[in-house]
């Protein structure tokens, strides 16, 4: 655990190398997100998996939840280690939170990797007008319900891994978490950055599947805005691509990052 003021964060750290940054997505932790993809980047690069602030294992005090919040607190995070030209991988929201880094903080920035980020598309994606993580009345999750969310997110729902739903369930019931959802919900308006994306400076991998929420003209689009992007398409997944498609995943972002 790490401290920040008077809250405490959770970051996994593992590995020798470059500093990789893992940016997990909504209501989602290191172990959701990353589940598969953590210890093999950790084999060649040294891997930082962040719970961002409200989420995962990390303290839920009542903040702002939004990507400029948690882009300040990836920066305070590049601070305590000392970290020197980072590389963030940034999924979901999480993609965003690694834009706005990008935007604020050129200066201490290796490479980008942005994992099906819906704000690189220029219109609101039809599914960020409802909820995806829907709470009980009381503002607990039960399994069926976290079940449902996830496999949304696979285009083979056979493949979601029980581990997943086990850490979704877990730290999705922490005392808080239905009020930083709630906040982020509802204090958030969603925002596109296709009109900034050309103001990036470093060089950036988009990976989007055939399946992802980001369709492939959006994200073909988006990436050619960026002055030094490339962009992998991945077959037969969804929105989760980096875990229904894990190897493939890994491969492409160490030879991106290498």
């Amino acid at each position: 655990m790490v401290r920040l003021g008077d809250n405490q964060m959770y970051v996994a750290s593992s590995g020798d190398g470059n500093p990789v940054i893992l940016v997990h997505g909504f209501a989602s932790s290191v172990w959701t997100s990353w589940h598969l993809n953590f210890h093999a980047l950790a084999e060649r690069f040294h891997v930082f998996g962040i719970d961002l602030m409200g989420f995962g294992r990390s303290d839920r005090p009542e903040l702002q939840y939004g990507v400029e919040l948690f882009a300040e607190i990836i920066r305070s995070i590049v601070d305590y280690y000392n970290l020197k030209k980072p590389n963030l991988v940034g999924w979901s929201m999480g993609g965003g939170v690694a834009i706005q880094y990008a935007l604020r903080y050129p200066d201490n920035l290796a490479k980008l990797v942005l994992v099906d980020a819906s704000r690189l598309r220029q219109t609101t994606p039809a599914e960020m007008r409802r909820s995806t993580v829907k709470s009980s009345p009381d503002g607990s999750l039960i399994r069926d319900r976290v079940r449902k969310d996830w496999e949304q997110y696979f285009y083979n729902k056979d493949k979601v891994p029980e581990e997943i739903i086990d850490e979704a369930l877990l730290i999705n019931n922490r005392p808080g978490s239905s009020m930083v959802r709630n906040i982020y919900r509802t204090a958030n308006k969603w925002e596109s950055f296709y009109d900034k994306l050309s103001l990036i400076q470093a060089p950036v991998l988009v990976m989007v599947a055939t399946h992802s929420s980001l369709s492939l003209d959006d994200a073909r689009s988006a990436q050619q805005r960026m002055k030094h992007s490339e962009l992998h398409v991945i077959n037969d997944a969804g929105h989760a691509l980096q875990i229904e498609k894990a190897e493939e995943f890994n491969r492409a972002v160490i030879d991106f990052l290498r």
